[in-house]
């Protein structure tokens, strides 16, 4: 009954934007008329002619201007609606098949809150003006704490391109405490420079290592604050997860051990729950599908990190 309601709300959303689309071709033809024929007119007519052409038009103009207007308006609504609906049918339908434990919150202050200090906390994104995060997920996997976020700062100092983040931001919470931050980028992450401004590791505090395994390195830059402690961290076997875990994501992630947590944040471009805007109606089972595949990570880096295993949960 709720996936009814759902394709309902997307049929009700389509033909008002395909009014609201037919409305606007409309009163474009009608402009381009005008201007063609107001030559003659002001040749035939003079000013006064035009004045008169004009006239009726102008209030013709007004009250189409308005119905667009209020077209556009009940459409927001209505999507918004839909939105809102498809979201929490998903959300709980996917997060459901492999939590038992969980919250969902489309929009929770307390938790933006608490994230963006997360993320401020580990220098990985400085001096953005404006942290924008939606779709939280919060729970328990394989015994692991955990929080995800859609992540999307903006205005950072240095950057040609001002977004320079969108997708998921996870952090993953453990007894064990990480007495230096270290923090590991892949070269295909997405940043255009590397200077004092990037926005990536600006506090001052961290230096560049190399790892053993020059393949890594070739993949991936380490920054730590500490020498010993980034050496502690990422000895052969977790060198080796990251690795495969960098293919898979295209060495689009950014890693740090901070305090007690990791964070890892995936720049692919997802927004979680996001419903299709497309004229057809939805498939419960392929939405199913695709949705499924977006929450993916969060089990995915519990189980290929291993970060169940005790050299994480030992206090």
């Amino acid at each position: 009954m709720e996936f009814k309601k759902i394709n309902t709300l997307k049929v009700v959303c389509q033909v008002f934007k395909i009014i609201g689309i037919v409305l606007v071709v409309q009163s474009t033809i009608v402009v381009l008329a005008l201007a063609f024929i107001m030559p003659s007119v002001k040749n035939d007519l003079g000013n006064e002619g035009v004045v008169m052409t004009l006239a009726p038009f102008g209030m013709f103009f007004f009250g189409w201007a308005s119905t667009i207007v209020f077209f556009v308006g009940i459409y927001k609504l209505i999507f918004n609606a839909y939105r809102i609906s498809y979201k929490n049918y998903f959300a709980h339908k996917v997060l459901s098949k492999y939590l038992k434990e969980y919250k969902y919150a489309q929009r929770h202050t307390e938790l933006a809150n608490e994230i963006e200090e997360l993320i401020k906390s580990t220098g990985m994104i400085a001096d953005a003006n404006l942290f924008k995060t939606e779709d939280y997920i919060t729970g328990t996997y394989n015994g692991v704490e955990f929080t995800q976020a859609d992540f999307h700062p903006r205005g950072i100092r240095g950057m040609r391109d001002p977004a320079v983040f969108r997708g998921r931001w996870l952090v993953f919470k453990f007894p064990k405490r990480f007495t230096h931050r270290v923090g590991i980028i892949g070269r295909n992450y997405g940043f255009v420079s590397w200077g004092k401004n990037a926005g990536m590791f600006t506090d001052g505090k961290f230096k560049r290592f190399e790892v053993e395994s020059s393949e890594f390195n070739k993949r991936f830059i380490v920054l730590a604050e500490d020498g010993p402690e980034a050496f502690y961290i990422l000895d052969p076997s977790l060198i080796e997860k990251i690795q495969k875990l960098g293919e898979k994501y295209e060495r689009k992630i950014v890693i740090c051990f901070s305090d007690n947590y990791l964070q890892i944040g995936i720049n692919d471009g997802v927004d979680l729950f996001e419903p299709s805007k497309k004229l057809t109606l939805l498939s419960e089972e392929k939405e199913f599908a695709k949705l499924d595949a977006e929450v993916q990570p969060i089990m995915d880096l519990v189980d290929s990190l291993g970060l169940s295993k005790k050299v994480f949960m030992a206090n």
